[in-house]
């Protein structure tokens, strides 16, 4: 099998269990990947919030949850 370094193997000579091992490797992988890429997505939506309050204004949500405060009485 492939070495921490990426070396690269013929698929041809590996046994049907390291062919099991390597297809396990690679859907962890695929699966860590997937996770990461749907927590920058979240991150990358809060940043684009953060921004927009920033650059001239309060966000949609914000502004509602303001709006209905500033109706109640104290």
């Amino acid at each position: 099998m492939a070495s921490e370094a990426g070396e690269a193997v013929n698929l041809d000579t590996l046994s049907v269990q390291q062919l099991t091992q390597v297809k396990n490797q690679l859907d962890q992988e695929l699966e860590h990947l997937t996770s990461s890429f749907t927590q920058l997505q979240a991150a990358q939506a809060k940043f684009r919030d953060c921004l927009r309050c920033v650059q001239g204004g309060k966000s949609p949500a914000l502004k509602g949850t303001l709006q209905q405060n500033a109706l109640r009485p104290t």
